[in-house]
């Protein structure tokens, strides 16, 4: 097994994490407006301690905004 310098693995893993973002950004927008309670939401966003409804809505909107302003 070849070993990746720790850069090219940062490098890589980031663009994960970008990727899987963008489409968490999608489906939480989508369940919103399929009528998903922002309590439900919020406890997607954090199982294990589901942010405050205000910071669902910002995280939501603000994803909103990302994906309107990729289109």
């Amino acid at each position: 097994m070849t070993a990746t310098d720790p850069a090219t693995e940062a490098t890589q893993i980031l663009a994960q994490i970008r990727t899987l973002t963008a489409r968490a950004d999608e489906l939480l927008v989508q369940l919103r407006d399929a009528g998903m309670s922002w309590a439900d939401l919020a406890a997607l966003i954090d199982p294990t301690d589901p942010p405050a409804r205000s910071s669902a809505q910002r995280r939501i909107e603000t994803a909103r905004r990302r994906l309107a302003d990729r289109d």
